[in-house]
C-alpha cells in the first residue's frame, strides 16, 4: 500500500510541477499529464480499489461486473500509455531531422489529436469488451489465491510478439534520435555555442527519458507473459504480473518526475527553501 501511495504520489507531484510552470505548455510537457493521469486510474481502479482489499480480505467486495470493469480500464490506460510512448519516440525524431515541421507534426495541437484518437480508441474497446465479457460471463477477476488477474484470454506468445513489434518501432526511431544526438554532441560549433548546446543538453534528456520508460513497458511484458510461465506458485505469480506491473507505474511516474526541467519547484514545495535547478 505504501508503494501505491509514493507512485499515486509521484503523478500527483508531475501534475502539480507541469501545473504551476509558468512557461509555455510544449507537447512532450502535455503527454507527461496525460501518462501522470493514466498512471494514477490505473493505482486507483485495479489496485487500490481491487487488488488491495481483496488481498486483504481473501473475498472480493464488488460485483464480478465492476471488478472486470475496473480492471479493463485499468489495462486499457496502460496500453494508452505504450502507444504514446512510440509517439513520443517520433516525438523526438521529428524534433531533431524535420525540426521545421515539427510544429504541424508533433505541435500542441497535433499531439492533442494523436491522443484523442488514441483515447477514443481504447474507449470503443473498453465498451465493447465489456459488453463482450458479461454477455458471455467471462469476466477479468483478480485471484486472492495466485495474486494475480485471471480469465484475461490473451495468447502469451502473441502479446509478446505485438511488444516487441512496439519496442522495435520505438528503438529505430531511438537510435535515430541519438546518431543525430552523437553527432551534435561531437560537434565543436556546438558544444562552444551555448544556446546550441543547451538546446542539445535539453534533447538529451528527453531522449534518456523517452528510452528509460519505453524499456519499462517491455520489462513489463516479459515478465507477464513470459517469465510467469516458469512456476505456477503463487508468490512468483504474483512478482511477475502484479508486483512488475504496479512498480512499472511507480518508475515511470519517478522517471518523469527526475528528468522534469522544474523538479526544483516540487523539491521547493516539499521541503521548502531555495530552488535547486535540475539543469
Amino acid at each position: 500500500m505504501a508503494k501505491l501511495l509514493c507512485s499515486t504520489d509521484d503523478d500527483v507531484g508531475l501534475i502539480y510541477i507541469l501545473a504551476t510552470d509558468k512557461h509555455p505548455k510544449t507537447s512532450f510537457n502535455t503527454m507527461c499529464i496525460m501518462r501522470a493521469f493514466n498512471n494514477i486510474i490505473v493505482l486507483i481502479a485495479a489496485f487500490m480499489m481491487v487488488y488491495v482489499p481483496k488481498s486483504l480480505l481473501g473475498f472480493g467486495i464488488l460485483p464480478l461486473e465492476l471488478e472486470s470493469f475496473l480492471i479493463c480500464i485499468s489495462l486499457n490506460c496502460y496500453l494508452f500509455n505504450e502507444f504514446q510512448s512510440i509517439y513520443v519516440s517520433i516525438n523526438r525524431f521529428i524534433a531533431l531531422y524535420f525540426s521545421n515541421y515539427y510544429n504541424l507534426l508533433c505541435g500542441n495541437w497535433a499531439t492533442f489529436i494523436v491522443n484523442f484518437i488514441i483515447f477514443i480508441e481504447r474507449v470503443v474497446h473498453i465498451t465493447l469488451e465489456t459488453i463482450s465479457r458479461i454477455s458471455e460471463e467471462k469476466f477479468i477477476s483478480f485471484s486472492p489465491d495466485l495474486l494475480t488477474f485471471t480469465a484475461l484470454e490473451v495468447s502469451a506468445e502473441g502479446m509478446i510478439w505485438k511488444t516487441l513489434l512496439m519496442f522495435l518501432v520505438a528503438f529505430i526511431a531511438n537510435f535515430c534520435t541519438f546518431v543525430k544526438l552523437t553527432l551534435f554532441y561531437l560537434n565543436a560549433d556546438c558544444r562552444n555555442d551555448v544556446e546550441k548546446w543547451k538546446l542539445v543538453r535539453k534533447n538529451m534528456r528527453l531522449f534518456s527519458q523517452t528510452i528509460l520508460q519505453d524499456a519499462l513497458f517491455f520489462i513489463d511484458n516479459l515478465f507477464t507473459y513470459h517469465m510467469g510461465e516458469m512456476s505456477n506458485h503463487r508468490f512468483w505469480l504474483f512478482i511477475c504480473a502484479t508486483f512488475i506491473w504496479q512498480s512499472v507505474h511507480v518508475m515511470d511516474g519517478f522517471i518523469m518526475i527526475m528528468f522534469n526541467d522544474r523538479l526544483s519547484v516540487l523539491k521547493s514545495f516539499i521541503f521548502g527553501g531555495s530552488d535547486v535547478s535540475s539543469g
